[in-house]
């Protein structure tokens, strides 16, 4: 896909907090409206349609085409610490860290209609998609079961968390 560079640096060159102290301000990084996050999201739906994928198989595949870019810490690729890419910036890097592709995903998952959150544990940003009927660990807010997407690494299905966060405790931002 080509991204347009206005689109990367408009996103790049946005004047805003990119390590803001309050967790509810990384909602602002989801942008499930911006063209070429629509844009992705309907190609990866095609594909996933294109499968016979169902509601739960489909977030599985647009989770593993998030998991496939490259995890790499901020201070590697960005004069700072802690750096907060919008999607596009992800998608134009083709890189970065738990919160980068939390934020990615979540922008994905919201264009496609899903209801996402952002999970955030101590050191960690994850997802959580809204479902009813579904298999595997999830965190109840407002009433909704939001089950955990680990945006990193590979080979993690929606509702598998990693050991190390069973017991953490989370601060869910709801993004929609």
């Amino acid at each position: 896909m080509n991204i347009p560079r206005e689109s990367y640096a408009y996103y790049r060159h946005l004047k805003v907090d990119r390590s803001p102290e309050s967790s509810s301000e990384i909602a602002l990084f989801v942008t499930p409206d911006d063209e070429v996050v629509m844009e992705v999201a309907d190609t990866l739906h095609s594909l996933a349609q294109e499968h016979g994928y169902d509601y739960d198989k489909t977030a599985d595949f647009v989770l593993r085409f998030v998991q496939s870019l490259e995890y790499t810490y901020d201070n590697y690729t960005t004069p700072a610490n802690e750096y907060w890419r919008f999607s596009v910036e992800t998608l134009v890097d083709e890189t970065g860290d738990c919160e980068d592709t939390s934020i990615l995903y979540a922008s994905l998952m919201e264009a496609l209609g899903y209801d996402a959150v952002l999970v955030l544990l101590p050191g960690h940003a994850a997802v959580g998609i809204a479902g009813t009927d579904h298999a595997g660990y999830y965190y109840t807010y407002n009433g909704v079961n939001y089950y955990y997407c680990e945006t990193t690494g590979s080979g993690w299905n929606m509702g598998e968390i990693p050991d190390e966060y069973k017991e953490e405790s989370a601060t869910i931002v709801q993004v929609g």
